[in-house]
C-alpha cells in the first residue's frame, strides 16, 4: 500500500507503507501479547525487538535535530567574512574578505561556541570574525581632572 501524493494542506506524504493485512497481523499479535506472563519467551523476543525500533527512531531523529542545528551553524558561519567558504587568503589579488550580511551580526548560533581570545561562550556571530565573540560595548576613558596645586 502506498500514500497518495495528493498532499493536502496539513498532511505529509509518507511514501509505501506497510500491507494493511500484515499491520493487522502485528496489531493482533501485539494484542495477544497482553494475555502472556511476563516471563514468557516470547514476551521477551517482541519486547526486545519493540525497544530495537523504539531506539532506532529516536537516534534517527537526535541526529536529525543534530543536523540541522550544525548546518544552521555553518550557514551562519559562512555568512561571515572569515568564515565564509569561498573566502580567498590572499588578499595580495586585491579581494578583501567581506562578509554577505548587512549589519553587525551574522546570525545567531544554535550551540553557543567559544571565543578564540577570551574562551567566554557566544551565540551572537559577528559579521566579520566568526571566532570571536560581540565586544563590549566601548567604555569611555575618564574624563581628566585638572590637577590642582
Amino acid at each position: 500500500m502506498t500514500v497518495t501524493d495528493e498532499s493536502h494542506e496539513g498532511t505529509v506524504a509518507y511514501g509505501p507503507g506497510i500491507d494493511p493485512d500484515r499491520l493487522a497481523v502485528c496489531l493482533s499479535v501485539l494484542d495477544e501479547l497482553d494475555k502472556l506472563d511476563v516471563d514468557h519467551p516470547d514476551a521477551i523476543a517482541v519486547r526486545r525487538a519493540t525497544a530495537g525500533i523504539y531506539r532506532t527512531v529516536k537516534q534517527r531523529r537526535r541526529q536529525e535535530r543534530r543536523a540541522a542545528k550544525t548546518a544552521h551553524d555553518r550557514a551562519v558561519t559562512e555568512a561571515t567574512a572569515t568564515g565564509s567558504a569561498d573566502r580567498i587568503d590572499d588578499e595580495t589579488a586585491g579581494v578583501l574578505p567581506s562578509s554577505s550580511v548587512k549589519g553587525e551580526i551574522a546570525g545567531i548560533l544554535q550551540r553557543p561556541r567559544s571565543c578564540y581570545t577570551c574562551k567566554t561562550r557566544y551565540v551572537e556571530v559577528d559579521a566579520f570574525y566568526h571566532q570571536l565573540c560581540r565586544p563590549a560595548p566601548p567604555r569611555t576613558a575618564p574624563a581628566a581632572t585638572p590637577a590642582t596645586t
